[in-house]
């Protein structure tokens, strides 16, 4: 079924890109803008397709600034993205984003005690996360009610099954800050990344695991595809409170 799903999809960015398409980002940074020629007779079920796939485009016209759709590689989008050679160069350019929005508080290398491991695994109690972000009580004021937010980082180009594993342990862990408090994390983020496609979208989404990567010289995170940090293309902070993911329990 994924399979079929990834062939519709690369079949309708063919299509697409036959007729000169191109996609770019809203001036809020929140949604996609696809330019169909006039005189393009893209098929229905194609441009169908292509909306279904919406978080995948406004990835990619974020990380690009628009882009014609001929040269879209939908394998980048399973992995992650940049072009950070190892991961302490993936490390220092986040924390140089991060920093310079002057709204969290950076802290590397938070060591976890993980209270609920999985039965049966060889699991360690002890974990360790890249960075905890600490939201200052300027980034508070102006809406941010999520707490402290978790970043994996690796370097470009990785398959992201594994840090996507990584990050639902983190998910189950009590953190213990350097300012002598405990914390847990209700959202976690992998750096750098823009977008997933299919069930691993799905399944990040619903346990509250999201993407961090630079727009426009700006650190941006998002939670599928919607935004709950970043700046928007005239440069204001962009906040969402209000998520409606990561609230099912059973049944989907």
């Amino acid at each position: 079924m994924v399979a079929q799903l990834k062939l519709d999809l690369v079949q309708a960015l063919l299509d697409a890109g036959r007729f000169g398409c191109f996609i770019g980002v809203s001036e809020d940074g929140r949604d996609i803008i696809l330019d169909v020629p006039e005189d393009a007779a893209l098929p229905r079920e194609s441009l169908d397709i292509l909306k279904q796939y919406k978080s995948l485009l406004l990835a990619l016209s974020c990380s690009s600034g628009g882009k014609h759709i001929e040269n879209i590689c939908i394998g980048d989008y399973e992995r992650t993205s940049g072009s950070y050679e190892n991961e302490a160069d993936a490390e220092d350019h986040f924390d140089e984003l991060a920093s310079r929005s002057g709204l969290w508080k950076i802290h590397k290398q938070v060591v976890g005690h993980s209270w609920q491991p999985r039965p049966g695994a060889d699991q360690k109690n002890t974990l360790r996360i890249d960075r905890i972000l600490q939201p200052t009580q300027k980034l508070i004021d102006a809406g941010w009610c999520h707490g402290c937010a978790g970043v994996e980082v690796k370097a470009s180009g990785l398959k992201i099954g594994k840090p996507v594993s990584q990050m639902l342990d983190y998910s189950r862990c009590v953190w213990s800050m350097p300012t002598g408090n405990t914390t847990t994390l209700k959202y976690t983020f992998l750096f750098p990344c823009v977008s997933a496609l299919g069930n691993v979208m799905s399944i990040m989404t619903q346990n509250n695991l999201g993407f961090c990567y630079e727009h426009r010289g700006h650190l941006r995170l998002s939670i599928g595809s919607t935004v709950t940090f970043g700046f928007d293309s005239v440069g204001q902070l962009v906040v969402r409170s209000l998520l409606r993911v990561g609230k099912k329990a059973g049944s989907r």
